[in-house]
């Protein structure tokens, strides 16, 4: 905990604080339901733990799921509930797995992979490519509202989620796509007579955006750092070798 609150630099907090109060304000404003404040604030607390690379946001993303799946199904958004349902809930289910497996010690935060070799993104691009395709089908027999967005969204939510188990920083560009592809999503929600109540749930992914764009740079700026540490630590093994080898040598 300790080395969580060192971490967080002052204008996260800041960042954080305000997003939070936006959230209440805008929920109390516009009426909204406690069900959409919940979620709205779980989400982002989630988001953020995840971009600082810290397990804990899975846990939590895990409690947001219940909230998210809940709030699509009244709004008839099927693809967004077995998105949310499955594929996120799976997500964060291994992603708790994997990250506890692979984190600093000490710090408890994350790992990052070298990322994705070009067989494996010909091998997901186009697993993906079925799924998506497969689903088109399904949400259309279920009569799901915006179903080519929703469609869309699955797509790109399933490539992320994996990316993300994966441990690979370019999750975060994919997820930065799908804020944008559910604003548009949920602003049709509003448009088409759903309610401003839902107003916090459009700046809620605003939101997300930020974090994920903000994920993106600090992942990269973690994989540098332990990439660093790890050539240090080749070296100074290289040179011990080398001084056994000499001292050898000499006797």
């Amino acid at each position: 905990m300790k080395n969580f609150l060192k971490s967080v630099k002052w204008y996260e907090w800041v960042f954080m604080s305000v997003s939070y109060i936006a959230i209440l304000t805008l929920g109390i404003v516009f009426k909204s339901s406690a069900l959409i404040i919940l979620n709205s604030i779980t989400g982002i607390t989630a988001t953020f733990l995840i971009a600082k690379g810290l397990w804990i946001g899975n846990v939590i993303g895990i409690m947001q799921v219940v909230l998210y799946c809940t709030m699509s199904f009244f709004n008839n958004l099927y693809g967004e509930m077995i998105t949310c349902g499955v594929f996120s809930f799976s997500t964060y289910c291994f992603s708790l797995y994997s990250w506890r497996k692979n984190r600093k010690e000490g710090s408890g935060i994350l790992k990052i992979s070298n990322g994705l070799k070009w067989q494996e993104w010909v091998c997901v691009i186009l697993a993906l490519s079925c799924v998506s395709v497969g689903m088109y089908f399904v949400l259309g027999v279920l009569n799901t509202n915006n179903l080519i967005i929703s469609t869309i969204c699955v797509g790109f939510s399933t490539l992320a989620y994996y990316l993300r188990i994966r441990r690979c920083e370019k999750n975060f560009i994919f997820s930065c796509l799908i804020n944008v592809i559910k604003f548009v999503l949920w602003m049709s929600v509003i448009l088409n007579g759903g309610g401003l109540n839902y107003i916090p749930t459009i700046i809620n992914y605003v939101i997300y955006f930020c974090i994920n764009a903000f994920g993106l740079f600090y992942w990269i700026k973690l994989k540098k750092l332990q990439n660093l540490r790890k050539q240090k630590a080749e070296q100074r093994i290289l040179s011990v070798e080398s001084k056994l080898e000499e001292q050898k040598i000499e006797e």
